[in-house]
């Protein structure tokens, strides 16, 4: 809170609220509070209403559904998407801590209409924090199901030796999307969940799936 006071905001935007957070922040500014676990699609416009930019918040919205659907559809006609297709993320740590995600950043572009579909057992699984449902190696194949899975991994040197473990490992090669060349691997800095990111992984996930 010394940091906020010392910026002088004129209003202070709360995603979420721990302990005393908004009676403290309150003597500095005016404090809006919203869910910071809104979809980017419902909580970008809520962000933008309250600075006042209504308007250019549905502009950039509707540009990003028309750029979404174009790009699904060019992944269709040239044959690197099918109708029914499923596929499953997987955020790796440093620590061999392992993830499966069902919503937030890349997961929100992928289960779009248009996009992949979830397979049934791995919508029935329960997040442990937030979007986080925790996976333990030795359960990957009642977990990681989907024609295609996508990696989200980060720069840590650790995080790539115990990963680089994994994937050499006999439960690993033998889940289907290993098998069947349907493994695609993104820095976990386009699971950030902002209009930003969401923008520009339009252009990089084309990349991606057809190296």
């Amino acid at each position: 809170m010394e940091t906020v006071l010392s910026l002088d905001p004129d209003l202070t935007v709360l995603s979420y609220i721990l302990d005393k957070e908004y009676e403290e922040a309150s003597k500095i500014s005016p404090v809006v509070v919203f869910d910071g676990a809104l979809p980017m699609k419902e909580r970008f416009p809520i962000i933008a209403d309250i600075v006042g930019k209504k308007a250019e918040a549905e502009q950039l919205l509707a540009n990003y559904n028309h750029k979404a659907e174009a790009m699904w559809n060019n992944l269709r006609d040239s044959g690197k998407l099918a109708a029914g297709e499923t596929a499953v993320v997987l955020q790796y740590f440093w620590n061999r801590s392992m993830y499966v995600m069902k919503t937030g950043g890349l997961a929100e572009l992928l289960y779009q209409p248009a996009g992949f579909a979830m397979d049934a057992k791995v919508k029935t699984l329960e997040p442990n924090s937030g979007p986080y449902i925790e996976v333990a190696e030795e359960a990957i194949h009642e977990t990681l199901i989907g024609d295609h899975l996508f990696v989200l991994y980060t720069g840590d040197k650790e995080a790539k030796k115990s990963f680089d473990e994994l994937v050499k490992s006999p439960l690993w090669k033998s889940l289907p999307a290993v098998k069947n060349g349907n493994v695609h691997f993104m820095e976990d800095k386009w699971n950030n969940n902002d209009m930003m990111t969401s923008g520009m992984l339009l252009d990089e996930f084309p990349k991606v799936i057809s190296p």
